[in-house]
């Protein structure tokens, strides 16, 4: 949608003379850019995508698709987050990128064990809690 509404932008900010001194011209250019450079990067996503069948999932130790209660050692404070691959994250519903250094250190663990992590006031220390795959839809 957005892709044809700039096409158009740019057909009507062309002027007789030089479109680079347009400022219109250049912004709607610019906008262009931005988005081809979205549909790249969502066309390399989808070629490069896979879906996660039960059979993948680890169920002896944590990894990409893990649901892993831990423990702050610090803090005491408890938490639940899924491990999920860069383009499915999304903090605000405790799905981590197995790519932050948190969830790094966590993939490939078991119950009981203890990770450090470097964050930004520091160290910090956290034991797995618990883990279980998470639930596919079949």
């Amino acid at each position: 949608m957005q892709r044809a509404a700039v096409t158009e932008d740019i057909r009507h900010s062309r002027q007789p003379g030089d479109q680079e001194e347009c400022s219109e011209y250049a912004e709607a250019k610019m906008a262009q850019a931005i988005i081809e450079q979205r549909i790249s990067t969502l066309q390399h996503v989808l070629r490069s995508a896979r879906l996660l069948q039960r059979l993948d999932l680890p169920s002896d130790r944590t990894g990409l698709g893990s649901m892993v209660r831990v423990r702050d050692l610090d803090t005491g404070d408890q938490c639940e987050l899924t491990l999920v691959g860069a383009p499915e994250t999304n903090p605000s519903r405790d799905l981590i990128s197995v790519d932050c250094p948190l969830c790094a250190a966590l993939s490939g663990r078991s119950e009981g064990e203890r990770v450090v992590v470097r964050v930004a006031a520091g160290v910090a220390t956290y034991e797995i809690l618990s883990f279980r795959p998470v639930e596919l839809d079949d």
